[in-house]
């Protein structure tokens, strides 16, 4: 695998991410349904009002020497020091490479040691069989909770 980097997400990310946001291919095991035609501008303005919020953190995912962009992760910080995680790859070529498995590992050391919190958590939709094994393989165990399609996991980051 080429080496996996992660840099701060930027309202230039949106000359991809938006065509990644209309593939319905993408998002099957995902929570999110957009009902609606996103465009490029759509895109960007997002990016641009979800990088204003204190309690979220949104990083590109990176590979190889030319830094191509492929994917998405996200952490939404509670007070409680819990954070959601959610990573998706859009680039459609890189899925099955591995890339998931080294972006929760990297989640789990950020959440860890830069943002000092105590628990990741993480929804999987029950058929992303994949995603399953890439957050058990990077630490998360399952909760026993399931609502509807998904599986409830969770790392203490405290251990």
């Amino acid at each position: 695998m080429e080496d996996i980097f992660f840099r701060e997400l930027n309202p230039k990310d949106a000359e991809i991410s938006w065509k990644w946001r209309n593939d319905p291919e993408i998002w099957k095991y995902t929570r999110r349904v957009h009902r609606e035609h996103i465009t490029k501008e759509i895109e960007q303005a997002w990016i641009e009002q979800e990088l204003k919020k204190d309690n979220v953190k949104r990083f590109a995912i990176c590979i190889g020497n030319q830094q191509k962009y492929v994917g998405n992760v996200h952490l939404c910080i509670e007070k409680s020091g819990e954070a959601e995680c959610h990573i998706f790859i859009g680039d459609k070529e890189q899925w099955g490479k591995g890339i998931t498995s080294k972006a929760l590992s990297w989640c789990v050391d950020y959440a860890r040691k830069e943002l000092r919190l105590k628990k990741l958590i993480g929804k999987i939709h029950k058929n992303n069989e994949a995603s399953i094994r890439a957050s058990t393989k990077a630490g998360f165990r399952k909760t026993g909770i399931i609502s509807g399609d998904f599986v409830h996991l969770e790392v203490l980051l405290n251990d």
